[in-house]
C-alpha cells in the first residue's frame, strides 16, 4: 500500500501479502510516515471502510493535529 500527498509524492509505504485485507493495514500505513509528513485528509477505498477504522483514524487525527 502507498500513501501519497496531494501532489502524488509518497509519504508512506507498507507491503503485505495479497491475502491481507486493506482494512487491516490502513492504520499501519498511517502510522508509518516515511517523509515525516502528516496527511490533512485521508481518502481510501470504500471496500476498506469499517466503523472501527473510521473511529481509529478520527482519534489518530485528533491526537496528531492537536499537537501541530
Amino acid at each position: 500500500m502507498l500513501m501519497t500527498d496531494a501532489q502524488g509524492i509518497p509519504i508512506s509505504a507498507f507491503t503485505t501479502s495479497a491475502q491481507t485485507a486493506e482494512v487491516n493495514t490502513i492504520e499501519t500505513l498511517v502510522d508509518i510516515q516515511v517523509a515525516g509528513k502528516r496527511p490533512k485528509r485521508l481518502l481510501y477505498d470504500k471496500a476498506a471502510d469499517a466503523d472501527w477504522l473510521r473511529d481509529a483514524l478520527l482519534a489518530w487525527h485528533r491526537t496528531n493535529h492537536a499537537a501541530s
